[in-house]
């Protein structure tokens, strides 16, 4: 009696087929006989010894199934069917200069011995493994780093340069007589973090910036009217006005500089200032003890003896002396 041979696959969800008396399965890398199949023993014997060597050959065995083996003789590693292709399975392709053939699964791993340099495919394309990572210590990164994270909290993490570029506003060196002079940036739309401004500038100009310097965490109109120039005269900051007075002593290492001249009993004055109000001072004042007396001129002898100049004479007139 001849019998169909029922042929199922490991997964349940696969459709089973059948094997009639006398035929013979072509269907996959290995043939599959059916009850009565003439030369089945070769053939049997011939389907162990491909499946032992894991197909070992250059070229990939045809009609493979789902999960089959085969060891790329080529490569020199085993790859493995995915339902569309033969891809590495896991091991480290060694070659000297040359990648593993296509199509490689994410992650494979190339070991190019030209460099010498561990690769990985990052399912475009092999990349050097050192190029893209960094040692926790001792290590120099050459090139960007990335952050995918979110917002620092702390102090000591890593921030982005997104984050810093929309929690401040830029200073840059403008181009001006004087070394490293500072200007404020005002690209269009620049805003930092809804009104907690350290700067507000109107225009950007070298010869003159006019803004508002508001303190922070302060209401509005607690503010000071600022005022940077280009000048060659060495002024670098002009500070125009302001409403809320220091309420602290202040001690200064070099020159305040104070270019309105006073104009109450409260305001700064300057070096100019005091030199020209002694300039103007008029009339002559008395010496005492000089060397060419004139009249008015006092003499203080041992004693003491006070005298007065006049007339050409010395007149004491300490002690007394009553004529």
């Amino acid at each position: 009696m001849t019998v169909n041979y029922i042929i199922d696959f490991s997964d349940p969800g696969v459709p089973s087929f059948v094997i009639g008396p006398g035929q013979t399965n072509n269907d996959f890398s290995i043939k599959l006989y059916g009850q009565g199949a003439t030369n089945y023993g070769e053939g049997i014997n011939e389907n162990l010894l491909h499946m032992l060597e894991n197909f070992a050959h250059t070229v990939a065995p045809t009609n493979p199934t789902l999960g089959q083996f085969w060891y790329d003789k080529g490569e020199g590693i085993f790859k493995f069917f995915n339902g569309t292709d033969f891809v590495s399975a896991g091991s480290v392709f060694v070659s000297a200069g040359t990648p593993p053939s296509a199509p490689n699964a994410t992650g494979q791993l190339w070991f190019d011995t030209v460099v010498p340099q561990l690769k990985v495919f990052n399912g475009a394309t092999f990349v050097s493994v050192a190029d893209r990572y960094v040692l926790k210590g001792g290590d120099t990164m050459t090139g960007a780093l990335i952050l995918n994270t979110n917002a620092p909290t702390t102090d000591e993490q890593a921030a982005s340069k997104l984050y810093v570029d929309n929690n401040s506003l830029p200073v840059t060196s403008g181009t001006t007589t004087v070394t490293s002079f500072v200007t404020i940036d005002t690209s269009t739309g620049t805003t930092v973090g809804g009104n907690d401004y350290a700067f507000v500038v109107d225009s950007l100009s070298n010869s003159n910036v006019g803004g508002i310097l508001i303190d922070s965490g302060d209401t509005d109109g607690d503010q000071f009217a600022i005022r940077i120039r280009n000048s060659a005269s060495a002024t670098l900051f002009s500070v125009l006005s302001h409403t809320t007075p220091a309420s602290a002593s202040a001690v200064f290492s070099g020159n305040v500089s104070s270019n309105p001249a006073p104009t109450v009993g409260d305001h700064l004055t300057n070096k100019t200032y005091v030199d020209g109000e002694i300039a103007g001072v008029t009339g002559s004042f008395a010496e005492i003890n000089p060397t060419s007396p004139q009249d008015g001129d006092i003499q203080v002898l041992a004693g003491p003896i006070i005298s007065i100049r006049g007339d050409g004479v010395w007149n004491q007139v300490f002690p007394a002396v009553w004529s």
